[in-house]
């Protein structure tokens, strides 16, 4: 199993839109097979936040086994749900050091470094 650390980045909302926003992300990524989901707390923020309570509110560690199934299935899961929710966040995955960061924007290009992320962790 590996550890992805997601969070969900967006300066523009208030503390309690984030924590409905983090909230629903949670419970779609609860959704996918074979992948545990749990906050993650931190005493830093990470760039890009505000404070490091802002950052707990939208930070989550997710166990998975890094097969492309399940990393696609998260990615897919994160841009569907970035779509539906605006261009304004980001969300940020951590994998072994390696980040992605996607936004609600949809473009090819991005669905494209997307891709080439999810191969680059995927085990042989």
């Amino acid at each position: 199993m590996s550890i992805m650390r997601l969070d969900v980045v967006d300066d523009a909302r208030e503390e309690e839109e984030l924590a409905d926003d983090a909230a629903s992300l949670h419970r779609e990524l609860l959704a996918l097979d074979g992948i545990e989901v749990s906050r993650a707390s931190t005493s830093e923020p990470a760039d890009g936040t505000r404070s490091p309570e802002l950052l707990a509110i939208g930070a989550f560690l997710v166990s998975l086994k890094p097969t492309l199934e399940q990393l696609a299935s998260v990615v897919h899961a994160v841009r569907g749900w970035l779509q539906r929710r605006g261009s304004h966040r980001t969300i940020r995955l951590e994998l072994d050091g390696d980040v992605l960061e996607m936004t609600g924007a949809t473009s090819d290009v991005q669905a494209k470094l997307a891709d080439q992320w999810i191969r680059a962790h995927t085990q042989a």
